[in-house]
């Protein structure tokens, strides 16, 4: 169970690493480095951000059937990385994409869903709005529609599957979102949008928002949709919650979220409180209904910024958010410090910087006394920073 404070926490990604983890003594190295620098958990991939998974499963594709893995046919990820966390002494914590299957730079890949589960984005292009569907457009990961029963549900069984077979601390999702502002336009979410609401729609995507050259402006019933988005995606976490408390009630549940509070509604998601009331232009009254902290035993927050401290971003013409000492005040403020806060580091902001490294970690672990999540291994390995 991840409680208190002053958790370590190490990503090892399976695409960065899978080269190095596939020998045991490479595996054998990176915990013998891990507990050595004080690290307390390892993140574990179980379903990478494609759509595969790294264990044999009974409901996903191996990550084998991609060429690029094919070395890791009949091999099983998850138990090699928690045979060797009981060995080292470290918790594991299971981690799940979820609303993401295949990549659009190869469409050999072959999930089994429908295509009509796909997401379709609404754009701008050559003056005139047009509809596209995640397979043909710019995001390489090939999003589903999370408010489609058959994506949930089939989420669901590899999340149940995942708990019952593996012994874990925690399990945290990741890419549980929309790709953008512009996802989903679809027939099937109009659908579902006009049941929510109990009218019919008559302008379908002005009616939400109409994309411009430089963005988008927003239609009249904008804060609506936002608000069904968020609500969608908290209906979904509540059923992975339940699951999961229910097979394995001592693991702690998670999400993993960008910081940027003020303009995560683009990804659909309300990791604040419910009592917290936000003031933004594209938030109304009842947009804390879709808040999320309550539902979650800790939240794990990307702080991806080569700043660290508030002034440097104001210096730099940013908001003060867009700092790591801001994003974990935002943090503590929008969640009303009703869950456990683990800020999250990315390495490559700080690529041949060590010693601004250094004073990131420590400002994160010393200064605020919180806990701390690296990703991940590939960069401590490469630049040497173990």
């Amino acid at each position: 169970m991840i409680e208190g404070d002053q958790h370590k926490v190490l990503w090892i990604d399976f695409m960065a690493n899978s080269t190095r983890l596939i020998s045991k003594q490479g595996r054998e190295d990176y915990f013998q480095s891990a507990k050595k620098q004080g690290f307390t958990h390892v993140i574990v991939d179980a379903k990478i951000p494609y759509g595969f998974v790294t264990y044999p499963s009974m409901h996903a594709p191996h990550v084998s059937e991609w060429s690029r893995f094919s070395a890791w046919k009949g091999l099983d990820f998850v138990e090699m990385m928690t045979s060797f966390a009981r060995k080292y002494e470290l918790e594991i914590v299971m981690k799940c994409d979820v609303f993401t299957a295949g990549h659009i730079d190869f469409p050999e890949i072959q999930m089994e869903i429908s295509e009509s589960c796909q997401v379709e984005y609404y754009h701008w292009q050559n003056r005139r709005s047009s509809l596209t569907r995640a397979k043909d457009y710019t995001e390489k990961a090939i999003f589903l529609n999370p408010v489609l029963h058959e994506v949930q549900n089939y989420q669901l069984r590899i999340i149940q599957e995942l708990v019952e077979r593996y012994e874990m601390a925690a399990f945290i999702l990741d890419r549980c979102r929309y790709p953008n502002i512009y996802a989903d336009f679809s027939e099937r979410s109009l659908h579902e949008f006009e049941k929510a609401r109990g009218i019919l729609i008559k302008n379908w995507e002005q009616d939400i928002l109409v994309p411009t050259e430089n963005g988008f402006t927003k239609g009249e019933l904008f804060h609506e949709w936002i608000n069904w988005r968020t609500n969608v995606i908290k209906s979904f976490i509540m059923k992975a919650h339940h699951i999961i408390k229910e097979v394995a009630p001592h693991a702690a549940f998670g999400l993993y979220v960008g910081s940027w509070y003020p303009e995560y509604y683009h990804e659909g998601v309300n990791w604040g409180s419910r009592s917290y009331k936000p003031q933004l232009d594209w938030t109304d009254e009842h947009y804390p209904e879709s808040a999320l902290a309550e539902e979650l035993d800790f939240l794990m927050i990307g702080c991806y910024y080569s700043d660290i401290y508030e002034g440097e971003a104001k210096l730099h013409q940013n908001e003060a958010w867009r700092s790591i000492e801001g994003a974990i005040q935002l943090a503590r403020k929008v969640t009303n410090n009703k869950v456990l806060i683990i800020p999250s580091l990315y390495l490559f902001d700080y690529y041949q910087q060590k010693e601004r490294y250094l004073e990131a970690v420590t400002f994160v672990k010393e200064r605020n006394q919180m806990s701390l999540m690296i990703f991940d291994a590939s960069y401590l390995e490469s630049y040497q920073w173990w």
